[in-house]
């Protein structure tokens, strides 16, 4: 099987992708037949046409590895988030968007130890209009992770990096 790219191809869903401040890029990909026991949900993170890091790999049904959290706040700001855990640490990608456009406004991927403390955040370069337009919401009702709910302690977006 050929190594999965750090983008979607083909019929794939896009549910997250952005280029990295690091210079790499980060996407996760669904089949449009992704559920918990058909098709895939896929994370790849890397530079240029290697993916450094794939999950799962090989690529199987999903299960409940996959989590996807949304949170509307009062102020018509939001939040939403994808996590995975893989070797002791969680994955989150994660975009926030504002009430005035309800564009991304920015977005980024977390990545937490054992503990749930941050080890890494990386920002987007951008989500520009093209990539919104990409973007598909879960292929399949995915559990929430507690962790990214609206009482979140998280520094998504932080300039920490």
């Amino acid at each position: 099987m050929p190594p999965a790219l750090p983008r979607c191809g083909g019929t794939e869903l896009t549910l997250f992708a952005c280029s990295l401040k690091n210079g790499k890029s980060v996407a996760l990909c669904a089949s449009p037949d992704a559920s918990p026991t058909t098709g895939y949900v896929r994370y790849a993170f890397g530079a240029g046409e290697s993916a450094e890091l794939r999950f799962p790999d090989p690529l199987d049904a999903p299960g409940d590895r996959f989590r996807s959290t949304r949170v509307l706040f009062p102020s018509g700001n939001g939040r939403q988030a994808y996590s995975f855990e893989n070797g002791g640490y969680r994955y989150i990608a994660y975009q926030l968007w504002a009430a005035r456009d309800g564009n991304a406004a920015r977005g980024g991927l977390m990545v937490l130890n054992a503990r749930g403390l941050p080890l890494a955040d990386q920002s987007c370069i951008s989500l520009n209009d093209a990539e919104q337009e990409a973007l598909a919401l879960p292929p399949y009702p995915m559990p929430e992770d507690e962790l990214l709910g609206a009482a979140s302690t998280l520094p998504f977006g932080d300039s920490r990096e």
